[in-house]
């Protein structure tokens, strides 16, 4: 038998990821993300242009569930969000999901 990856899922569940669009508009992200729908995206965001775009849309739709990415979707259709603030989100919930940022921090390291 090969290595076994079943301690490694668990059933056990963080606090959520949240974030918020104004105090009446507050979103979750349940964790921990799921791998498939992070690695889609790092696959497809490589591409830029609106393919980049459309895998923020389906990675946000993958990761929340349906009732409150549909109520998310209403709600940045509602606010008019503009297309920077929608990545913004995904890469929040990226970069909170994991645990580190996806860009390097600007300052430098104490020796």
């Amino acid at each position: 038998m090969g290595k076994s990856f079943a301690a490694a899922i668990s059933d056990a569940r963080d606090e959520p990821i949240q974030f918020d669009l104004g105090p009446e508009a507050a979103f979750e992200v349940p964790r921990p993300l799921p791998g498939f729908a992070v690695a889609r995206l790092a696959s497809r965001a490589e591409d830029g242009g609106a393919k980049a775009i459309g895998a923020f849309l389906e990675f946000l739709e993958g990761v929340m569930d349906p009732d409150e990415f549909k109520r998310f979707s209403q709600v940045a259709t509602e606010k008019r969000v503009d297309l920077e603030t929608l990545i913004g989100i995904g890469t929040y919930v990226i970069e909170e999901g994991s645990g580190r940022p996806t860009a390097p921090s600007s300052g430098s390291a104490e020796p």
